[in-house]
């Protein structure tokens, strides 16, 4: 969690400078190398504390790569003020809202379920949520790389919106399908083979 932190706003950066390519590459390397690095982990008989420093490790590692893509792009000051910061809370409170709904969705279920039954029902279901993240990082990183082409498109307003976010929806949409059959025909067998 500390390391997801600490490379949101070096994320940011990238978003705020149109370098969506660096975007995509830390979430590739993230979704991709906790889900397989994971797998394999869990097939050598790791358990829960190796997937635990897999998933440590490939965001200690995104947040390396982070940094060293940032250096030339972005140039960070320290130096800040208390109306600074009280200015940036105020102007940012739309992305506080989206990221406090955003955790609330995520993590509500589990807290309920770990209210309502033993603890082994909550490991069973945090699994196939697990594979559904792993299985959304398409999306996630075709439309986090689309987003400067929407923020323009609203700016000019009319049907440039449209115009501009009706190529990757397609896109999106047309390779999900395979995705989402592959995931539902090949769900049962492998979890029994990962996890038993």
């Amino acid at each position: 969690t500390m390391f997801v932190q600490v490379a949101e706003p070096f994320q940011a950066g990238f978003q705020a400078t149109e370098r969506m390519e660096y975007l995509a590459y830390s979430d590739v390397i993230s979704k991709s190398g906790q889900g397989l690095v994971g797998i394999v982990v869990v097939l050598a008989g790791f358990g829960v504390i190796g997937v635990t420093a897999c998933w440590t490790a490939m965001t200690a590692l995104v947040v390396l790569l982070d940094l060293y893509w940032l250096r030339g792009h972005v140039r960070v000051d320290l130096r800040t003020s208390v109306g600074r910061m009280i200015g940036i809370a105020r102007q940012s409170l739309p992305y506080w809202a989206f990221g406090l709904f955003f955790m609330l969705y995520l993590w509500i279920d589990f807290v309920m379920l770990s209210l309502m039954t033993r603890n082994e029902v909550v490991g069973w279901y945090s699994v196939p949520m697990r594979l559904f993240q792993t299985m959304m990082f398409l999306p996630v990183v075709i439309l986090t790389a689309f987003l400067p082409r929407f923020v323009r498109g609203f700016e000019q307003g009319g049907d440039s919106l449209r115009r501009e976010a009706k190529p990757p929806l397609e896109f999106v949409l047309l390779l999900s399908l395979p995705i989402c059959a592959m995931t539902a025909i090949v769900a049962d067998p492998l979890i029994g083979l990962l996890y038993g």
